[in-house]
């Protein structure tokens, strides 16, 4: 009995140091408020700024899917939707499309811990690169389930445009300016998943 005991230990051991994947620990399924802060970025880019909002997990045991539903302005709206995979207590999302007409590809990596199926930290990483130009954004967020439950209440005033969902003067100027893509260097845009990418455009044209 006792040689079982440590048969088994050894073999729990050697699973977790080989790397393989852990059962989901909690099922984040519902509705969650985000808030993001702490950011850094690196190349000739806009940093971005604090921004909060709304975003909807599904999860059906080791995958998930997250999309943004307020807080975040996304063109193309493929970056406010991620796909992901669960270890343990883990969650690892990511997406990538082209967001310009020049061919720029941005790709996003959110990784967070959730420390109970109410609360949940990590960080992102994301990146925008045409050509040899590219920039990486970084920055930390927190998680925190909206209500306590799947069907919970979500903050006043968040269209997917940020407070009241609408266009300001400034946005107009970046669409007229830019691509016709554009993304804003202010406010909620600007705190976001590389939301804030396509303000490149204007700044690789004058290269």
């Amino acid at each position: 009995m006792k040689r079982c005991v440590i048969l088994v230990t050894m073999l729990v051991a050697s699973l977790v140091s080989s790397g393989v994947a852990l059962g989901a620990t909690y099922d984040l399924t519902g509705t969650w408020n985000f808030s993001n802060f702490n950011h850094s970025v690196t190349g000739a880019c806009p940093n971005g700024t604090n921004a909060s909002g709304t975003l909807n997990i599904v999860q059906t045991g080791d995958s998930f899917t997250l999309e943004f539903t307020s807080g975040m302005e996304c063109d193309p709206a493929s970056m406010c939707s991620f796909n992901g995979t669960v270890n343990g207590a883990e969650y690892t999302a990511t997406n990538s499309d082209v967001v310009d007409n020049e061919g720029g590809v941005a790709t996003n990596t959110f990784v967070f811990t959730a420390s109970s199926e109410t609360e949940a930290a990590g960080s992102t990483v994301s990146t925008y690169e045409l050509d040899d130009f590219s920039c990486e954004w970084n920055f930390d967020v927190t998680l925190t389930k909206a209500g306590g439950g799947p069907d919970g209440g979500v903050p006043d005033g968040g269209g997917a445009g940020g407070d009241d969902g609408g266009s300001s003067d400034s946005d107009e100027d970046e669409q007229e300016n830019g691509d016709g893509g554009g993304c804003s260097t202010t406010g909620h845009r600007a705190g976001g998943l590389i939301l804030l990418c396509l303000a490149l455009i204007g700044l690789l044209r004058r290269k």
